[in-house]
């Protein structure tokens, strides 16, 4: 769990075609026992979209199935099963016919030597079969917005095929796969496991001449939505044709914060607040919405979104309209941007930092993104000791601490006001951490609580962090 709990980068890209304009027990005569029974039955299934060939329409891409073993990318019983199978963070492996689909469509673009971007990557089984497919002078790049999933992927494939990452054949990386990647571009073949609401011009534009994407597109006549498969192909001169392969029905290609929303993101007042907030005016736009920590300058960084979204979670309740909400090691100020978003126009977020610089940088980028914030008094940056807390604007309903303390900040505690809530990392640099949740009674009687196991910098003062950076 990288910094965190998880992630989690919500929803995220599953990959679940289902074909609509194909009879449906077609699919699951592709059920085997075995890799080798499961590929041999995606031959042998007949299908209008390749002339005379099975479903699985080419020798290299039966080749590469038969190389790659699905049940080390799909860890439930029975992986051969023709069906998408969970594989965890509300995420699944296609069924067996879609990769066999999506194999044969790109098969003249994966030759040896090609490149390949496979958005959506997941348990990394596709890529895998792509990285076969281009050779050991050929690259794939598999992108997913959830860092797990990225491990996962990496496990797999190393327990599969391990010469693919040794030769690095194969690299994943965490992501917004809407906006491919272009450093390792142009790309021979792309592949898209979710549909985008109109066909993703970066990606069209990380084509190399030659290269084909397919790729699910919501679709609308009259009344009816529904999502068609689409064939693209950069011809040599860069002129673009498109084609419309099929009926499918996918999971929507999405941004981060809507990705996170069935996952952490529970509350509607939580996912508004973070929707209205652009984390790419708080840290550079490139990796603002990738879901891990990013520096922000003296050894600080901007937490994953997952834990900005657990903490909004957590304080709910709390950040009301008209409260008070202190957040202690404020840093880009983002997330006293959300908390004051919250707590509507008659409320007040202070956040407090030790570093003058980032206060001053807080306060520049709130300015870019919500302005009335600092111009009606909503947002109060300061610069302090945020283990003594801020009194002069207490007492708090919320009060969120972003860096782990060696005990609990009675200094905190004490400007809870009755029914606020604190929650704090607890625990020493470099060891096992817990965010602790501190409720404050209306009778004043203090109930603590632990949460989950986290990872933080520590919680400390000025001339220790200036060391840091």
């Amino acid at each position: 769990m990288l910094f965190y709990v998880k992630q989690i980068f919500l929803a995220t890209l599953q990959s679940l075609w289902i074909v609509r304009d194909r009879p449906q027990s077609m699919a699951w005569h592709c059920n085997g026992t075995t890799n080798q029974e499961m590929v041999t039955k995606l031959k042998a299934i007949r299908d209008r979209l390749f002339t005379d060939a099975g479903i699985l329409a080419t020798d290299r891409a039966e080749t590469a199935m038969l190389t790659v073993d699905r049940a080390k990318y799909c860890h439930e019983s029975d992986p051969y099963l023709d069906r998408p199978r969970r594989i965890g963070y509300n995420v699944t492996i296609s069924a067996p016919h879609m990769h066999a689909y999506a194999l044969s469509i790109l098969s003249d673009q994966l030759f040896d030597g090609a490149k390949a971007l496979d958005v959506g990557s997941g348990s990394g089984y596709l890529s895998a079969c792509m990285a076969h497919m281009v050779g050991s002078h050929g690259r794939v790049i598999g992108i997913e917005h959830i860092p797990e999933l990225i491990e996962i992927s990496t496990r797999n494939v190393r327990e599969d095929n391990p010469h693919f990452l040794k030769e690095s054949r194969i690299k994943f990386i965490v992501g917004d796969g809407r906006l491919g990647h272009a450093a390792d571009g142009p790309y021979n073949a792309i592949h898209v496991g979710a549909a985008a609401n109109s066909l993703p011009q970066e990606l069209i534009n990380q084509l190399a001449p030659g290269g084909r994407l397919i790729c699910p597109v919501v679709a609308i006549e009259g009344f009816q939505r529904f999502q068609d498969l689409l064939q693209v192909d950069k011809n040599t001169d860069g002129t673009i044709t498109k084609k419309k392969l099929m009926q499918v029905s996918y999971v929507p290609l999405t941004d981060p914060t809507t990705q996170l929303r069935s996952r952490v993101i529970k509350s509607d007042r939580v996912f508004e607040a973070m929707n209205s907030v652009d984390r790419g005016k708080y840290t550079h736009p490139s990796h603002a919405y990738i879901d891990a920590p990013q520096g922000i300058g003296y050894g600080v960084t901007i937490s994953a979104p997952h834990m900005h979204a657990y903490a909004l979670e957590l304080l709910e309740e709390k950040l009301r309209d008209g409260g008070r909400a202190l957040d202690v090691g404020s840093g880009s100020g983002y997330l006293t941007a959300c908390m004051a978003i919250m707590i509507g126009p008659h409320g007040l977020a202070i956040g407090i930092d030790h570093i003058p610089e980032l206060r001053m940088m807080a306060e520049e980028n709130i300015r870019h993104d919500h302005p009335e914030l600092l111009r009606d008094g909503r947002v109060e940056l300061v610069v302090g000791d945020g283990r003594l807390g801020y009194p002069d604007r207490g007492p708090y309903n919320a009060i969120h601490v972003g860096a782990a303390a060696k005990e609990l900040p009675q200094a905190l505690i004490d400007q809870l006001a009755p029914g606020g809530r604190l929650i704090v990392p607890m625990g020493p640099e470099n060891s096992d951490q817990t965010l602790v949740q501190v409720d404050k009674t209306m009778d004043g009687k203090i109930k603590q609580r632990s949460l989950i196991s986290v990872v933080f910098v520590p919680l400390t003062d000025r001339e220790r962090q200036y060391r840091r950076s």
